[in-house]
């Protein structure tokens, strides 16, 4: 939301490009950041499955309480260090992407209009 707000670009559409251009350095704190957001999430699922098994044996559901609580606060952080990770991303590489996209009229790389414009190219008449 706040890269949208700041610079008109909408991560939905820009996140596979600007993907594309990231080096390697980058990349990997973000595959990582996601692969704990995965994993808090798979807690989450096993929760779930353990607090249905509840139903006919009654101490597992402590253990889905008890993972569903640690998964829920694994995945708030999990989501917080990603949401950091992929906006800084965007703030570092941002003007490699729009230098590689943008008509090249000058306009300064942090103007909400060519953000929009870029957006617009993206989705490609959405």
């Amino acid at each position: 939301m706040r890269i949208h707000q700041e610079y008109g670009l909408d991560l939905t559409f820009l996140w596979p490009r600007l993907w594309l251009l990231l080096p390697e350095s980058s990349r990997t704190p973000l595959v990582d950041a996601r692969q704990q957001l995965d994993d808090a999430a798979r807690l989450g699922g096993w929760a779930l499955l353990y607090l249905a098994l509840g139903a006919v044996w009654w101490p597992s559901a402590i253990i889905g309480v008890v993972a569903g609580l640690v998964g829920r606060q694994r995945y708030r952080t999990a989501a917080d260090v990603y949401a950091g990770l992929v906006e800084a991303a965007v703030d570092v590489h941002r003007e490699e992407l729009v230098d590689r996209f943008s008509d090249g009229q000058g306009v300064p790389p942090t103007s909400r209009n060519l953000g929009r414009e870029i957006t617009e190219r993206f989705r490609k008449g959405i």
